[in-house]
């Protein structure tokens, strides 16, 4: 009896040591299932971090409607790149910090001139937006400049020569930002007491606001900034020269960190760059809300850059 009866129990607790042992196999069988499964999903592809320092630009973003041709043509490649990027705004001090931390991942900011002092830190774009050049603009009531401050063409030959050495003139700049080279090196001339700043994240225009109100005398302005001034308020009537040395357009462009993963970032963003080139969209967007002299300007700008890649 007691033989038969521990039989029974060891034959009970075999069949549960299997039962028990098929339960966790087809446990594991489904862990792994689960884990196969997540491991081959497809990772989500990190996003490279677009940052811009003018405010106004947030609207454009967020609406979708650009004021100007630099915003529309930004906005334009910001669509087809935006499974690439992600983009917002950072004031100007706070954007330069992120770009010159050192980072392995790509880290990039809209509308900037490309120059050769700048190539040494940062990777640049192609051209984005195509721009009838800056021209030094006097505010209304002064005298135009005397002609031995101006060459054959008309342009002015020093931007330091028009601030004698006791002059109590300004020139109103906006802060951090380079108007290019030529003109870079040029307001470098000027004596500090003869320069006040403002901040580039300020309000739409503020610039062309402080001249046109007399706050300064002489500004670096686009012929575009003062389009849009005159399209919100009233016409300006303000003296203006070209700037010895500048060419008729500027370009802005994407620009970005030096590191491996901004270089695969620009292959792509320049390859679709080159694609809206050849679209009329981007050349709608590059005239858009400027004159027809201009527009003639920035037109053959993009066809020599379209030639210029296709070489």
């Amino acid at each position: 009896m007691t033989l038969g009866f521990g039989q029974g129990k060891f034959i009970n607790y075999q069949h549960s040591a299997k039962h028990y042992l098929k339960k966790c196999m087809v446990l594991s069988a489904c862990l792994l299932s689960i884990f196969v499964s997540y491991e081959n999903q497809a990772k989500p592809e990190f996003k490279a971090q677009v940052y811009y320092d003018y405010r106004p630009f947030s609207d454009a973003y967020r609406t979708q409607t650009p004021a100007n041709s630099v915003a529309a043509s930004n906005l334009l490649l910001l669509n087809e790149i935006s499974n690439l990027v992600d983009v917002r705004f950072l004031p100007t001090m706070r954007l330069l910090t992120e770009l010159d931390t050192p980072n392995n991942q790509a880290v990039c900011s809209l509308f900037k001139l490309q120059t050769s002092a700048r190539e040494k830190d940062y990777y640049f774009s192609l051209p984005i937006s195509f721009l009838s050049n800056n021209r030094l603009f006097l505010r209304r009531g002064l005298p135009a400049l005397s002609p031995n401050l101006l060459n054959d063409e008309g342009e002015v030959i020093s931007l330091a020569a028009i601030f004698g050495p006791s002059s109590t003139q300004k020139i109103m700049l906006w802060e951090q930002i380079s108007y290019g080279e030529t003109v870079d090196k040029g307001l470098n001339e000027i004596p500090d007491s003869n320069k006040d700043f403002i901040q580039v994240e300020s309000s739409h225009g503020s610039l062309v606001k402080m001249i046109d109100r007399g706050r300064t005398d002489y500004a670096i302005l686009y012929p575009t900034e003062i389009a849009d001034f005159e399209k919100e308020f009233y016409p300006l009537d303000l003296l203006s020269y070209p700037i010895a040395g500048v060419g008729a357009v500027s370009t802005g462009h994407l620009m970005c960190n030096k590191n491996q993963a901004s270089i695969e970032l620009l292959l792509k963003v320049d390859k679709a760059i080159s694609a809206l080139y050849e679209s009329s969209e981007f050349i709608q967007a590059n005239t858009l809300n400027i004159s027809d002299s201009e527009s003639k300007i920035v037109i053959a700008a993009i066809n020599k850059a379209t030639v210029n890649r296709e070489d």
